[in-house]
């Protein structure tokens, strides 16, 4: 494709102006133009942009300049922000641009095509502002739950999301954005029970978190939330024992289930396990034990980590005042073989999302007066973790995400929104909005294709956060 270019030298001293047409050379098919007006020491004197190309383009040009173009294929809202004239900008701070699929330099009067990768250099001495972000996400309530409930876990299930709700039910929120209680357990044995549960397919099992009893008793439903089987757990580990959360996998038909549980000690001291199901017995084995010092180091900060079952031999889990590991729940002593998730890492808290690109995202809360908090990102296949340093008020409680969009829970009632541009794998995702949600947030699950559900405590509990 060869497209006319109207050049227009004025010459300003000689009062004079002449026009003169000339293409651009070769292939000239992209998605996207970048003119550049340069003096002669290549500085940039004006830039235009355009993803549809007027034909003839009129570029007026002064004594002393000269016009690049860059053609890229990707489009301007992964490159950089345009007016409505076209016109773009060199900022201070901003983006760099990429290198192009083509570029043409102006050498008198016609256009003559240059090997892109010889503008390193030149594409390094400026920047340009990055295209806007999407718009700031909307927040709406949520009916049919008690007033100021505080969510326990938060499941997809049945068409929508299985909700805990502590000292209350499990409730099921439809895809109205409506919940209804399930009204499948029975009053709490005690003051401090919370509701847990996993989702196992079409089947669901919620049950009572509480030290009445030296185990946990889960209660199985349908997707009708009918009661279908009642599942009595057992473990040796103590009467203390309070489970905190459930992860669960199937894989060729066979179930793992682990659990975070947590054994108070005394008022100080506090040890994290994480147990793993034997289903032929019914009993919880410990597989790994936090210290006991971990609720002092963490200033109560714990019982809020990674816990995800990849295989039957795998899981990645997360301990208070200890590491992110990927380890095998079968075995006996699995510290052995385990590896770090973030090479030397110890954490508090900790939550992890995938995005639609592949991009790994980890918020955390470090351990110890001098330990902060923050969100690393990496991309696939697993390069190294860098820091995302807009979001230091991270709380390391709850990360989600839905496409390339995430949203954060931050030390207030706000989440933060992150931005991944899938068409500019050579930049690191942004922060782009930061919402009020009005409670604390330890849930980020998504709910459908753009919304996600923001779950805690205080305030309404819950909303659903629609990400444009």
């Amino acid at each position: 494709m060869r497209i006319a270019i109207a050049v227009a030298c004025v010459l300003a001293a000689a009062g004079c102006s002449r026009s003169t047409y000339t293409p651009l050379t070769g292939d000239a098919t992209a998605t996207s133009y970048l003119f550049f007006v340069l003096d002669e020491g290549e500085r940039i004197l004006d830039l235009h942009a355009y993803e549809s190309l007027p034909d003839p383009l009129l570029i007026e040009l002064s004594e002393g300049t000269s016009q690049r173009v860059l053609a890229y294929d990707l489009p301007l809202d992964a490159l950089l922000e345009v007016d409505a004239q076209h016109h773009a900008a060199t900022t201070a701070l901003g983006w760099r641009l990429p290198p192009p699929k083509t570029r043409w330099d102006l050498n008198g009067e016609a256009f003559e095509r240059g090997a892109p990768a010889d503008l390193a250099p030149w594409l390094a001495t400026f920047f340009v502002p990055p295209p806007p972000c999407p718009p700031a996400p909307t927040v709406r309530p949520i009916g049919g739950l008690p007033t100021n409930p505080a969510i326990t876990f938060a499941a997809p299930w049945a068409g929508g999301l299985l909700l805990g709700v502590q000292g209350d039910d499990a409730y099921l929120l439809m895809m109205t954005g409506a919940a209804v209680a399930l009204d499948v357990l029975g009053p709490p044995a005690d003051a401090r029970s919370s509701v847990i549960g996993f989702v196992d397919g079409e089947r669901a099992y919620v049950g009572w978190s509480d030290t009445s009893t030296i185990g946990l008793d889960l209660v199985g439903i349908d997707a009708a939330g009918q009661i279908i089987e009642r599942l009595h757990t057992t473990h040796m580990l103590g009467p203390a024992i309070t489970f905190e959360s459930l992860a669960a996998g199937r894989f060729d038909g066979q179930r793992t289930l682990l659990a975070r549980a947590r054994d108070d000690l005394d008022i100080t001291r506090s040890v994290e396990h994480i147990l793993r199901l034997d289903e032929a017995t019914r009993t919880w084995r410990s597989v790994l034990a936090s210290s006991d010092d971990a609720l002092e180091v963490c200033s109560g900060a714990i019982s809020t980590a990674v816990l995800e079952v990849n295989s039957p031999t795998s899981a990645l889990v997360g301990l208070a005042n200890g590491p992110i590991l990927t380890l095998d729940p079968t075995l006996a002593d699995p510290l052995p073989t385990a590896t770090p998730l973030v090479r030397g890492a110890v954490y508090c808290r900790s939550a992890r999302t995938v995005m639609a690109s592949g991009v790994e995202l980890l918020t955390f809360d470090e351990p110890g007066v001098l330990g902060e908090p923050g969100v690393l990102w990496r991309a696939p296949p697993e390069t190294a973790w860098e820091p995302i340093d807009a979001l230091g008020a991270a709380s390391g409680k709850a990360i989600g995400s839905r496409g390339d969009l995430a949203a954060v829970a931050l030390s207030d009632l706000n989440i933060a929104t992150v931005q991944r541009l899938a068409a500019r794998p050579d930049r690191p995702p942004r922060v782009c909005h930061e919402v009020t949600i009005g409670l604390a947030v330890y849930h980020v699950v998504p709910f459908d294709d753009h919304t996600l559900l923001i779950a805690g405590e205080d305030g309404p509990g819950a909303v659903l956060v629609t990400l444009p």
